[in-house]
């Protein structure tokens, strides 16, 4: 049985006339009126429930009937009416003892656009395959940098297709090529979309799977052009006043470029154990790919959702309104899998956190004065104030680097793995060298953005394979997707990221199937340094996002942040003249 490929709309009649502009009667994102009497709205199927109540409520007009626009979604199906043959013998005994992957695949056939919302290392990447190999025709398989070999990796594990037989194609490079005829799945990163949109776009795709689609979250996809004016004479011979139009023109990038596979392909599947990044916001460019027009325009989105509106220094849509709405469309296009389901069978894990006082404090290493890497942050701040913040960031991690080397010896000391996640290249260099000579015997790896994807792979393989205890130093950014790291006894966050969705991103490259031991996440917050103003930046983050989502777990790393479950205490630690000014004790930086 092949999926519904239709994207469901309703038609909501009313029983009179409204006489009243859209936005004063329903204020949702995506519904519109197509007939004025008596009233009619056409509406995206994640909101054609609360239309109705909203209708009722606010307007007090009933829905006399409610009509269908496309095909019904099929009915008393089950995963293995959407299995394809590709799919092979080992994929099919695993699903065979997942439910959930099961509801999974059946959530993805029988809808146009979803979301698969489960955690790291929980089974998103075989429901996403089982699902996209259920339509015939080529699959565009959107993945990270790092990431890309083990997508490919694991579409030769569930399936019958090889890249020998020219069915599975990695693309490298910026110079496109032509694409082989039998090829039913290519695989590209976010970073390559822009330059082979062309190419991808030629391969009429009846599938596009977007992991980690939360990369997707930028609404900037064109820019205003201002169309030619000619200037009019008024009866009296004067001038008339000139009226400036403007035209929409595509910008060449990949917001822009993910838009247009989006509305190329028949099916769309998104994959995140992260959907909100970091603010409410950042969801709307996920939606509005998985779910084109179903969720209104930007400005429409976070009106009713970021509390925005017009403000001193431009449009200000940071905040959050409307949860309870927001989450209960969300269930119209997200299929959301507990992680007490999904890693039900792995071992308990905790997070402990360890405010380090000045006196523990080493002094920051790494050549501050002369770094060209920091060279280029200090040049900013004129232009960007926020690069002062990244400098304070990144000293804040150095100054840690004493303590953090003590703890990993003791960790070793007792046969344990150890994954250790900074923010500098530097930093990564240093600590490995550190670590090597200290350690001596026990293999230590670097990971960053200098290193090649081959490279980093490489490094997490080995580390997997290593039995006895293994050190892995890294930067978040490179090494925090899209590898697996479940055989990690100890994590060490010696840098806090910005946002939830990279520290959960982070967390859980040690917490995926196949970990049998318990996870220590450790987190060293230096006292009176910007560590301080990023935890409390992320602790009011994470209680948004929980907001929304009600993730328990969420709420339990801003609690450990907070002190153990004490908010007072984090308001106590965030004395720091840091907190308050990052501008003092700069002078470090020259």
């Amino acid at each position: 049985m092949n999926p519904i490929s239709a994207q469901r709309w309703y038609r909501l009649v009313l029983d009179r006339s409204l006489g009243l502009p859209l936005g004063d009667i329903v204020r949702v994102p995506g519904a519109s009126i197509i007939n004025e009497n008596p009233t009619v709205i056409r509406s995206p199927e994640n909101a054609a429930p609360l239309l109705c109540r909203v209708v009722a409520q606010e307007c007090g007009a009933q829905v006399v009937r409610v009509d269908l626009l496309g095909p019904p979604a099929p009915q008393n199906v089950t995963y293995l009416d959407f299995l394809s043959p590709e799919i092979n013998d080992f994929a099919r005994e695993r699903l065979a003892k997942t439910p959930f992957q099961q509801q999974g695949i059946v959530y993805n056939c029988v809808r146009q656009g979803s979301l698969i919302r489960i955690d790291a290392g929980g089974g998103k990447t075989i429901c996403s395959i089982a699902s996209a190999t259920a339509t015939p025709g080529p699959i565009i398989f959107v993945s990270s940098s790092a990431g890309r070999w083990h997508v490919s990796r694991e579409i030769t594990r569930y399936t019958s297709l090889t890249e020998e037989r020219e069915e599975i194609l990695i693309l490298e490079g910026e110079k496109p090529i032509g694409l082989p005829r039998k090829l039913r799945f290519v695989v590209v990163t976010w970073e390559l979309i822009v330059p082979w949109l062309d190419m991808l776009l030629k391969l009429k795709p009846a599938t596009v799977v977007f992991d980690e689609i939360h990369r997707a979250q930028s609404a900037k996809r064109s820019k205003a052009v201002p169309l030619p004016t000619q200037i009019q004479i008024g009866s009296d011979g004067q001038p008339l006043p000139v009226i400036q139009r403007f035209r929409r023109e595509d910008l060449r990038n990949t917001a822009s470029a993910v838009r247009k596979i989006s509305r190329a392909t028949r099916r769309r599947i998104g994959l995140s154990a992260t959907p909100i990044r970091d603010r409410i916001r950042n969801l709307w460019a996920p939606l509005d790919i998985l779910d084109p027009k179903g969720w209104g325009w930007y400005s429409q989105f976070t009106r009713s959702y970021c509390s925005a509106a017009e403000g001193s220094h431009g449009w200000d849509d940071t905040g959050k309104s409307g949860t309870r709405e927001l989450a209960e469309r969300l269930q119209h296009l997200v299929y959301e899998v507990p992680r007490a389901v999904s890693h039900a069978e792995l071992p308990s894990s905790r997070s402990e956190v360890i405010y380090l006082p000045v006196s523990q404090q080493n002094a920051p290493s790494g050549g501050w004065k002369n770094d060209p890497e920091l060279k280029e942050l200090r040049s900013q701040m004129r232009q960007n104030p926020s690069a002062l913040l990244e400098l304070a960031l990144r000293k804040a991690a150095s100054v840690k680097r004493d303590f953090i080397c003590d703890r990993v010896s003791e960790a070793v000391a007792e046969k344990q793995k150890v994954v250790i996640y900074t923010g500098r290249r530097k930093d990564v260099d240093a600590w490995a060298h550190k670590l090597k000579e200290k350690l001596k015997g026990v293999p230590v790896w670097a990971g960053h953005g200098g290193v090649s994807d081959r490279e980093r792979d490489r490094m997490a393989s080995e580390y997997m394979e290593t039995k006895e205890a293994a050190v892995l130093v890294c930067t978040g950014y490179s090494m925090g997707q899209s590898i697996e790291l479940q055989t990690t006894d100890l994590m060490i966050f010696a840098q806090l990221p910005w946002s939830p969705g990279d520290l959960k991103q982070w967390m859980g490259r040690a917490t995926r199937k196949g970990q049998d031991r318990p996870v220590l996440w450790f987190f060293v917050v230096a006292i009176a340094t910007a560590d301080e103003r990023v935890a409390q930046v992320l602790i009011r983050k994470i209680e948004d996002v929980y907001d929304v989502w009600g993730d328990s777990e969420d709420k339990q790393h801003a609690r450990a942040l907070m002190g153990l479950g004490d908010p007072d205490k984090v308001l106590d630690s965030m004395v720091g003249k840091l907190a308050e000014d990052p501008r003092i004790k700069m002078g470090d930086f020259g």
